[in-house]
């Protein structure tokens, strides 16, 4: 951990506040404090597959610009729009149909 003192040294920081707060607290305030933590958390991931998908898709472009008659990127296609329903950023057509069923009941 010598390489990134400084981060861990927050960490070990952020633990101990959170563990202060957590002492004398009641159960209301418990629930409340994991729930903040739990938000965060999503966001952090949520940031992190944003970052993840971009960075894919600005590699595929490069690809394509370097060596165009040797990548193809009909070849990716399909992986590509496996990765973005996977991600959550594009819906199949059941699930399409399957929202619309539900909103116009």
């Amino acid at each position: 951990m010598k390489r990134h003192k400084e981060y861990s040294d927050d960490v070990a920081r952020r633990n101990k506040l959170a563990c202060a707060m957590e002492e004398g607290a009641d159960d209301t305030i418990r629930y409340h404090i994991v729930s903040v933590e739990s938000a965060w958390g999503q966001r952090a991931y949520s940031a992190s597959i944003d970052g993840f998908y971009v960075g894919y898709r600005a590699a595929i472009a490069i690809l394509e610009k370097v060596g165009p008659q040797n990548w193809s990127a009909l070849a990716m296609e399909r992986n590509l729009l496996m990765m973005e329903h996977r991600l959550g950023f594009i819906k199949n057509y059941e699930e399409i149909e399957h929202e619309r069923e539900r909103n116009s009941a």
